[in-house]
């Protein structure tokens, strides 16, 4: 109930859960402002699945499956999870398979290929998709590779980006990171940010190089070497893109360009 006192009553909530939590427990959720339940179902125990859906569906949370739209799900079939969507009133949510670092292996021991060059996804998981879709009665959600890539990466990086940025740091549209390096003597030049009144909040030593805005970066470039950098939210800090701090950029940042 917290979140809805802090957002209002139209704030949804749901929950992915490989569980299936008793009725007492899901009245609980229920009680405390769950309005979705979604499942990443262990195939072999679908009757349970069902069970709890049903139950959950009676308290009048909505209920859905999230599976790969693969054929073989663990010695499942697919269409399985397909008709007890049919049969309770669940929502299907199918995502086109993907090779990974984790499940490549795996996958090409089941004689599986990629569709193309260009991205992850394994051939004939979206004609599967396709089929079902044209041929079940539940509510049905597609999630393509490339939609995953595209979007749902980018609203990821977004989210990361906000919780993790500094007051300097610039949020990009792609939930990237903007902001200027400094190199040089780090005492000449933090001598020269208190000189400028810069508060501490405002750069930061990170592997030995001076970190700050892009506007602060900008006024230091007459004295020492500054880089534009760009780079992801992420732990390991990777960068997109870095580059020196010359008077074609000082223009670009400058025009917002």
């Amino acid at each position: 109930m917290c979140l809805k006192k802090e957002f209002g009553d139209d704030f949804h909530i749901h929950m992915y859960t490989v569980l299936t939590p008793k009725l007492n427990t899901l009245r609980k959720l229920y009680e405390h402002g769950l309005d979705e339940l979604r499942f990443h179902p262990v195939y072999e125990n679908l009757a349970e699945y069902e069970r709890c859906a049903m139950e959950a569906l009676s308290l009048g949370i909505e209920v859905g499956f999230e599976v790969p739209a693969y054929e073989d799900l663990e010695g499942t079939s697919v269409w399985d999870v397909v008709k007890m969507c049919e049969r309770t009133g669940c929502f299907l949510n199918l995502n086109e398979l993907e090779f990974s670092d984790g499940c490549a292996e795996n996958l090409r021991k089941r004689g599986l290929h990629l569709k193309n060059d260009e991205g992850c996804a394994v051939a004939g998981s979206r004609e599967l998709a396709v089929e079902i879709a044209n041929s079940t009665s539940a509510k049905l959600h597609f999630c393509s590779s490339s939609f995953k890539d595209s979007i749902q990466l980018r609203n990821r990086l977004r989210r990361t980006a906000k919780r993790v940025a500094r007051r300097f740091d610039i949020i990009t549209e792609d939930g990237t990171l903007l902001y200027g390096v400094v190199e040089g003597d780090n005492k000449d030049i933090l001598g020269l940010l208190e000189e400028m009144g810069v508060p501490e909040y405002m750069y930061d030593v990170m592997d030995g190089l001076i970190e700050t805005s892009l506007s602060i970066a900008v006024e230091l470039s007459s004295y020492f070497d500054v880089w534009f950098v760009e780079r992801y939210p992420t732990w390991d800090r990777l960068v997109v893109e870095m580059e020196p701090i010359g008077n074609d950029l000082v223009n670009d940042i400058e025009n917002g360009t």
